[in-house]
């Protein structure tokens, strides 16, 4: 089973939504997902869950801290996490088919990691309509590890075949079957 926790900074607590503007709910998140977390931490490991919480990060105004950016909900999450990930996607990494934007470069960093090894770094490029492009993946892996020559202007070789960005899903379905299989 898995369950997702989508965005922590927008989820209110009790006593913002029903106390006054007035009333001071400093903090109030961060103890009441410290809380949550004590006691989910058994019952998700008992009934082998798999708990997904998404958070966004803010730059800090605490220039003497050293820390650039603070998550919301307090350290909770951050010290529970089994494996915690950066998500990033810049601006100048979008592409775009004519004026309309295609598609956006993905990296993710592994900032915590109890179940392998930590600190790893991956990038992907994810269509906004279709989510992971395998076969562009595909593309720049062989290119990567020097399965396929980049000649330039979308076009690889291999054997001796030219291939074109267009026609290399039929090409890979062709020669393996496509990604994955």
């Amino acid at each position: 089973i898995v369950v997702v926790f989508d965005s922590i900074a927008s989820t209110p607590v009790l006593a913002e939504t029903e106390g006054d503007f007035s009333d001071d709910t400093m903090a109030a998140a961060a103890r009441f997902l410290s809380k949550a977390m004590r006691k989910f931490g058994r019952l998700v490991a008992r009934e082998k869950v798999v708990l997904v919480f998404m958070n966004q990060l803010k730059a800090t105004l605490d220039i003497y801290s050293g820390e650039k950016f603070v998550s919301y909900g307090g350290k909770a999450i951050k010290f529970r996490a089994s494996i915690r990930l950066w998500v990033k996607t810049r601006k100048s990494d979008l592409e775009y088919e004519g004026k309309d934007p295609i598609g956006t470069w993905v990296q993710v960093q592994n900032i915590k990691n109890k179940v392998a090894l930590p600190f790893k770094v991956g990038r992907f490029f994810l269509k906004f309509k279709s989510g992971l492009d395998q076969y562009r993946d595909c593309w720049e892996f062989g290119i990567a590890i020097k399965k396929f020559k980049d000649v330039g202007k979308g076009r690889i070789h291999y054997k001796g075949q030219t291939v074109t960005r267009k026609k290399f899903k039929k090409f890979v379905k062709k020669y393996w079957g496509g990604p994955g299989a």
